[in-house]
C-alpha cells in the first residue's frame, strides 16, 4: 500500500507543536494514530476538524486530507451564571 501525505494544522496552545506540518503516513492511519505519531496528547487536542468537518478519533485519514487541532476553550459566563 502507498503512503499519504496530510496537511496538520496547529491552533492557540497547540501551536507548540508547529503552525503548520505536511505528514506522510502509512495507507489507513486514523486521527488516534496520527496524535500518537506527533506526540500530541489525547486531552490537549480537544476539537480536531478533517476537511473542515468534525472528527472523531476513529477517523481513517486519506490522501490530501488537511487536519486542524484545536485545544480545549475554557472561559467566558455561561448563560447561568449571567441570569
Amino acid at each position: 500500500m502507498k503512503n499519504i501525505k496530510v496537511k496538520v494544522k496547529f491552533f492557540a496552545t497547540l501551536r507548540r507543536f508547529g503552525r503548520e506540518k505536511d505528514v506522510e503516513l502509512k495507507y489507513g492511519v486514523k486521527v488516534e494514530d496520527l496524535l500518537n505519531i506527533l506526540k500530541i496528547p489525547r486531552d490537549e487536542a480537544h476539537l480536531i476538524l478533517v476537511n473542515g468537518k468534525k472528527a472523531e478519533i476513529e477517523h481513517t485519514l486519506h490522501d490530501g486530507d488537511e487536519v486542524a487541532m484545536f485545544p480545549p476553550v475554557a472561559g467566558g459566563n455561561s448563560f447561568e451564571e449571567s441570569s
